[in-house]
């Protein structure tokens, strides 16, 4: 926990090891065809212990922490902070937009991204996880790629040079 929690404030990678939090009863879901797995969940959402001057990455990753499984992932993903932007975001009760950011989650398995699965994360500026869309793929499928002998590659070529002149 303790690993998760520096990551969290570094803000840079985190894997997920909270518990799943309960939904507000008035959050916003819409879920993935045929999965009943989130795709999207909007609202005031709840996210694990996360100081309140930590920032927009830290939020996002801690929201990410608390609900991967509700998007299709086991606990150990690995999330990779790919971007942020500032945004208008949100409403007030007056139906003002408010300041806030767009956080960019990435998932990698054994260091490699996940093309098209991630998670976008919008944060107010008061630190409040607002909306969440995007997908997390099931690492437990995931086969890490062998590893690669460079000089076995690097003599394979040669001699498939050598051969192709003679």
């Amino acid at each position: 926990m303790r690993h998760a929690v520096a990551a969290l404030l570094a803000g840079l990678v985190l894997t997920p090891v909270a518990e799943t939090q309960e939904l507000p009863a008035d959050t916003r879901t819409e879920t993935r065809p045929g999965t009943g797995l989130l795709r999207l969940v909007e609202g005031d959402l709840p996210v694990a212990d996360v100081p309140t001057d930590a920032g927009p990455r830290a939020v996002a990753l801690a929201f990410a922490a608390t609900h991967a499984t509700r998007f299709g992932a086991d606990p150990s993903i690995d999330l990779v902070v790919a971007s942020t932007a500032p945004r208008r975001v949100g409403g007030d009760s007056h139906g003002r937009l408010l300041d806030g950011d767009v956080v960019r989650l990435a998932q990698e398995v054994h260091g490699f991204p996940l093309v098209g699965h991630g998670l976008v994360v919008t944060v107010d500026a008061e630190g409040r996880a607002l909306r969440a869309h995007g997908a997390l793929h099931p690492t437990a499928d995931v086969v890490a790629p062998p590893a690669v002998d460079e000089d076995a590659l690097v003599a394979d070529a040669l001699a498939a040079a050598g051969d192709a002149r003679a």
